[in-house]
């Protein structure tokens, strides 16, 4: 009995990690935008980004038609599933922002309103 309790307590322990390891969608993205100045280019890199990497874990979750609801969201409701942004080689000039972007997408957050909206 302890044993198949040891054994049930194992595999509890292991598809809780799987879950855990399967909760956010990370990926790197370079950005290079020019605009006005380098606030607005920064501002607009992160914007097209956090869609990017959004859109990129939809497509791992849905069919063509969820593609297609998620891709008429804007940034500022997009911005909600980053669960975080780091960047690294951060390079501006007068009118132009260069970095290298780590964002993290929250996939649980992701899952609860695609199965809310039935996408």
């Amino acid at each position: 009995m302890r044993k198949l309790f040891g054994c049930f307590l194992i595999s509890c322990l292991l598809l809780c990690s799987l879950a855990q390891a399967q909760e956010d969608y990370s990926v790197n993205i370079k950005v290079d935008v020019t605009d006005q100045d380098a606030a607005v280019a920064r501002e607009k890199a992160i914007a097209g980004a956090s869609k990017s990497a959004v859109m990129a874990a939809v497509k791992r979750m849905t069919d063509k038609d969820g593609i297609e609801k998620f891709s008429e969201m804007n940034n500022n409701q997009i911005i909600n599933f980053i669960k975080e942004t780091s960047v690294s080689d951060e390079k501006t000039s007068t009118n132009r922002y260069m970095a290298n972007l780590h964002l993290v997408v929250n996939s649980a957050l992701l899952q609860t309103y695609m199965q809310e909206r039935q996408i």
